[in-house]
C-alpha cells in the first residue's frame, strides 16, 4: 500500500493509487481505509471548535474571528458576533469560559461574588447601612440584586454606567466601580470595541472612552465627555478635568486642546465645556482667561455694555462721568455734581473756573457754569454759588481788578 502521509485513503488492497481524497468533516491519517475514519488510528471526524475541508491530513483549528459549533465541518461556521472576540479555536459565536459567581457577564447584574472593593482601593459600603451615603438601592427594594453584605453589584446602573459598583465608606467619595475580572477573554472589555469577526481586540482612540462590555463598533466607543478629556488609548472614563483657560465641548483628548483656548471677552475655569462671557462692565482682548476676575474693569472714562466685550462700548456721555468698571454711558451714580462740569469721556468731575458757579447736577462743558452776577464774587474753583457781597462801589471795584487780572494771565 504506497504511504500517502494522510490526506487519502485506500478501501481495498492492492491499489495502485489512494481510493480518493478524505471526505469534508473529517481528516485521514497515514493508512485510512475510509473516507469517513472509524479508528482513531486512521484520523476521525472534525470535533466542535475545528473544521476539516476534504483531503485534510489533521483537524484545522477554527479560524481566528470565526466559530466552528458542530462536529464535521468542512469549514467554520460564521463570523464572531461583534462585541465578542474569538481567538483560535472558537466553538460558539459569543464565548466565554467564566464562572459568573467571580467574574462579571455583560452588564454584570448577574455577578454574585464577594468584591468589596472599589477600583481605586476604598471599602464599599453595606447596601443595608445608610451611612456615609444615604440610597435607595437596599436589599428590600432589589430583593433579586444579590445585595449581601458590602460586595459590589449592579442592581442598577448609575448615571449610565455599566458594570459593578458599591457606594464607598469614603464620605467624599458616592460611589465607585469595582474592578471585577470579566469572565474570560473573549467578551470585549471595557476601553474596546470588537467588530463581527474579531480575533482581537480594538482600542477606543484618544478622545474616547468605554466603560461598557461588549462593544461592536467604534462608535461604541463614547466621545469624552463635555468639560473633560480622555489622554491615550483604552479609556474606561476620562482621564481628568479641562485646563482652566481652556474649554472641553467633548471628544478632547488633551487638557489644553488649542483649538479651545478661551476667546477674547470670555473666561474659561477649570472643567468648562464652553466659554463663559466677560460680564457686564468689563472686557477682555486676550485669549486664556481662567476666571471672571481676569477680566478688565472699564477703562476710566468709557463704558462696557453687555457681555462679551473685547474692548470699551463707547466713551461716557458729557454730564457724567466714568472712573472705571461703568457699565452704562450716562450711570446715574455717576452724574456731574454742582460746582463742576464733565465733558464726554471723563473719568472725573472738573471744577467750574473762577468767576464762574454751579448750583445744579449734569453739566457737560465749562460753558454751561453760570457767570459770577454782578454784586457777587466767585473766588475759587468748583463754587456751588456766588460768594456774598461787600457794598457798593468797592465791590465793583474788586470785581473789575479781578477781572483784569484775569485777562492779564490769558
Amino acid at each position: 500500500m504506497l504511504d500517502v502521509h494522510g490526506l487519502s485513503y485506500c478501501q481495498t488492497p492492492g491499489l495502485a493509487w489512494p481510493t480518493g481524497e478524505c471526505d469534508p468533516g473529517w481528516f485521514c491519517t497515514v493508512g485510512a481505509k475510509s473516507a469517513q475514519p472509524g479508528t482513531v488510528a486512521e484520523g476521525g471526524r472534525c470535533s466542535p471548535g475545528q473544521f476539516c475541508p476534504g483531503g485534510s491530513s489533521e483537524a484545522t483549528p477554527c479560524t481566528p474571528g470565526m466559530y466552528c459549533d458542530n462536529h464535521g465541518l468542512a469549514e467554520p461556521t460564521g463570523n464572531c458576533t461583534a462585541g465578542y472576540y474569538c481567538l483560535l479555536g472558537a466553538r460558539i459565536p459569543n464565548p466565554y469560559d467564566g464562572d459568573t459567581e467571580t467574574c462579571v457577564v455583560g452588564d454584570g447584574t448577574s455577578y454574585r461574588g464577594t468584591v468589596s472593593v472599589t477600583e481605586t482601593g476604598l471599602t464599599c459600603q453595606r447596601w443595608d447601612s445608610q451611612t456615609p451615603h444615604e440610597h435607595d438601592r437596599t436589599p428590600a427594594n432589589y430583593p433579586s440584586a444579590g445585595l449581601e453584605q458590602n460586595y459590589c453589584r449592579n442592581p442598577r446602573d448609575p448615571v449610565g454606567w455599566t458594570g459593578v459598583w458599591c457606594y464607598t465608606t469614603d464620605p467624599y467619595t458616592r460611589w465607585e466601580l469595582c474592578d471585577v475580572p470579566v469572565c474570560g477573554s473573549d467578551i470585549c472589555p471595557r476601553g474596546y470595541y470588537c467588530p463581527e469577526g474579531s480575533s482581537f481586540t480594538i482600542s477606543c482612540p484618544p478622545g474616547t472612552f468605554s466603560n461598557n462590555y461588549g462593544n461592536r463598533q467604534l462608535e461604541d466607543c463614547i466621545a469624552c465627555t463635555m468639560g473633560s478629556y480622555c489622554a491615550g488609548y483604552e479609556n474606561t472614563g476620562p482621564t481628568g478635568l479641562c485646563d482652566a483657560g481652556y474649554y472641553c465641548p467633548g471628544g478632547q483628548r488633551t487638557p489644553s486642546p488649542p483649538d479651545y483656548i478661551c476667546p477674547p471677552g470670555h473666561f474659561c475655569t477649570r472643567g468648562s465645556h464652553a466659554p463663559q462671557p466677560c460680564p457686564i462692565g468689563t472686557f477682555s482682548n486676550v485669549t486664556g482667561l481662567r476666571a471672571a476676575e481676569d477680566c478688565i474693569a472699564c477703562t476710566m472714562g468709557s463704558y462696557c455694555a453687555g457681555y462679551e466685550n473685547t474692548g470699551p462700548t463707547g466713551l461716557c456721555n458729557a454730564g457724567y462721568y466714568c472712573p472705571g468698571g461703568q457699565r452704562t454711558p450716562s450711570p446715574p451714580e455717576y452724574i456731574c455734581p454742582p460746582g463742576h462740569f464733565c465733558t464726554r469721556g471723563s473719568h472725573a468731575p472738573q471744577p467750574c473756573p473762577i468767576g464762574t458757579f454751579s448750583n445744579v447736577t449734569g453739566l457737560g462743558a465749562a460753558e454751561d457754569c453760570s457767570q459770577c452776577p454782578a454784586g457777587r464774587y466767585c473766588e475759587s474753583e468748583g463754587m456751588t454759588e456766588p460768594a456774598g457781597a461787600s457794598g457798593g462801589v468797592e465791590l465793583s471795584e474788586q470785581t473789575r481788578i479781578q477781572s483784569f487780572d484775569k485777562e492779564l494771565m490769558k
